[in-house]
C-alpha cells in the first residue's frame, strides 16, 4: 500500500525562505496553526493534517498506524519544491515530528517539539498505555461530548483557563469520533516505538519547549537534551501543557528564533 498523502494548508505561501512544517496535537488540526500564522506574517507555514484528524480521515485502516503515519507525513512533504524545512510538532505531533526527523535527517533543517516525548522506555509500558488507550477510544465512540470534558479536565490541562478550555471543547466537538479513536489507538504514545536509543544520532539542531508548569514535560525535556547532540531547553512562564495557546506570543517568539 501506497503511503496516503495527508492534507495541508499553507500560511503566507510567498513568503521566502525555508518553510515551518506544523504539525498539531491529539484531537486537533492544520487549523490549530492559525493564531502562530498571524504572529509570523513573513513565514510560510505548512500545517498537515494527521491521520484521522481534520481532512485527514476515510484513510486505509492500516494509515492510522504510527509508522504508516511517518511514512505518509514524508510522502506529503516530498513535494514541497524547498527540498528542506523547518519542523515543529506539538504533543502527538511532537512524536511523529521526531520520528522524521530520525528517519530523513537531511530534509530536516531544525526541530522544534513542544510538550513532546520519545515514547514509552519498556514493553511493560507500552502495553499498559495500549490497554488505556483502547479504554479512552471507546469512551471517546460511547459519548464524545463528556470525553471532550473528561479529556480537557485532566491535570495536563489545567493551567488553561475556562474560556480556552470551552473554545477548544466547542472546536474539537465538529470532529469525527470514530477517526479520532482509530488516530488515538494508531498513534498513542504505546503504539509508537520507543525512541529514546536513537536521540543521540539526531544531528539536527532541536529546540525542545515546555510550560514552567507542565511538570512532566519540563522534565522530560530535560532529559532529552542530555541525550541529543543539539539541543536547547525553553521553559516557557505561565504555561502548561498547550504553551502556544497558553503563551501565544512567547511561542512565536521561539519559534522566530
Amino acid at each position: 500500500m501506497m503511503p496516503a498523502v495527508l492534507p495541508t494548508r499553507t500560511f503566507h505561501p510567498d513568503a521566502p525562505g525555508l518553510p515551518l512544517v506544523a504539525l498539531h496535537g491529539f484531537l486537533g488540526s492544520k487549523d490549530d496553526w492559525a493564531d502562530l500564522a498571524a504572529r509570523l506574517p513573513h513565514r510560510r507555514i505548512v500545517a498537515v493534517d494527521l491521520p484521522g484528524h481534520g481532512e485527514a480521515v476515510g484513510l486505509d485502516v492500516a494509515a492510522y498506524g504510527f509508522d504508516e503515519a511517518v511514512a505518509a507525513l514524508s510522502t506529503t512533504l516530498a513535494s514541497l519544491e524547498s527540498g528542506r524545512f523547518d519542523l515543529l510538532g506539538y504533543s502527538m505531533g511532537g512524536r511523529v515530528a521526531l520520528a522524521l526527523a530520525l528517519a530523513h535527517p537531511t530534509v530536516v533543517n531544525t526541530l522544534t517539539l513542544e510538550s513532546s516525548s520519545p515514547g514509552l522506555p519498556s514493553e511493560e509500558e507500552r502495553a499498559a498505555r495500549r490497554v488505556l488507550d483502547a479504554e479512552r477510544a471507546d469512551a471517546l465512540r460511547r459519548d464524545f461530548p463528556a470525553f471532550l470534558r473528561d479529556w480537557y479536565a485532566m491535570p495536563l490541562f489545567a493551567t488553561l483557563t475556562a474560556a480556552q478550555r470551552d473554545a477548544l471543547i466547542a472546536q474539537r466537538a465538529t470532529a469525527d469520533p470514530d477517526e479520532l479513536a482509530r488516530g488515538l489507538v494508531g498513534m498513542g504514545t504505546g503504539a509508537m516505538p520507543n525512541l529514546w536509543p536513537a536521540l543521540s544520532a539526531l544531528t539536527v539542531p532541536v529546540r525542545l519547549v515546555a510550560g514552567a508548569r507542565d511538570a512532566k514535560f519540563a522534565a522530560l525535556a530535560g532529559r532529552m537534551a542530555e541525550r541529543l547532540p543539539c539541543a536547547s531547553v525553553h521553559l516557557v512562564g505561565s504555561a502548561g501543557h498547550n504553551v502556544h495557546l497558553e503563551q501565544p506570543e512567547a511561542f512565536a517568539a521561539l519559534v522566530q528564533r
